[in-house]
């Protein structure tokens, strides 16, 4: 089983590669993914936060609970409303800051079958599939705050090593 990666950690900045095989071990990853989101609580995770190089996301659905799978997502359609609010990462320990994001989302994605589908999703379901789809580019929530507010949090999680 893999570790949840946290800040510092080249993961977090690397591009995943696209899945062009739906194999065995992809699938056990992803069961792999679950556990850990929800040994730490969260609400979405992607490959690159537990060191997997590959273009894949798990959320956990507000209004059943169920988790979700996305195998290469594409945000097709994004709102231009836009919803500030507080926002964590599973690698950013205990961070929360308020983070600018489009109040619904549509993306297409694959299932664990190799099915492709589509949704819309909104307000923190379609945050965390933003955030997640991110961190898939190599990116993090940190890349929408001030330079001056990253050093801040940067600091501090420094602190914390």
């Amino acid at each position: 089983m893999n570790n949840l990666i946290v800040y510092p950690s080249q993961y977090l900045d690397t591009l995943c590669e696209t899945i062009s095989k739906f194999t065995e071990d992809i699938r056990n990853e992803l069961d792999n993914m679950k556990e850990i989101m929800l040994q730490h609580k969260g609400i979405g995770l992607a490959a690159n936060q537990i060191g997997i190089n590959k273009r894949m996301f798990i959320m956990l659905q507000q209004s059943d609970k169920s988790i979700v799978e996305f195998i290469n997502p594409e945000i097709t359609e994004q709102s231009p409303n836009f919803i500030m609010d507080k926002e964590g990462c599973l690698s950013f320990p205990n961070i929360a800051l308020d983070i600018r994001r489009s109040e619904h989302v549509i993306i297409k994605a694959y299932n664990r079958k190799e099915e492709e589908f589509q949704v819309m999703l909104y307000g923190i379901e379609a945050r965390c599939a933003l955030h997640e789809v991110e961190h898939l580019d190599g990116k993090t929530f940190l890349q929408h705050v001030s330079r001056q507010q990253r050093r801040y949090v940067l600091r501090q999680l420094n602190k914390k090593r």
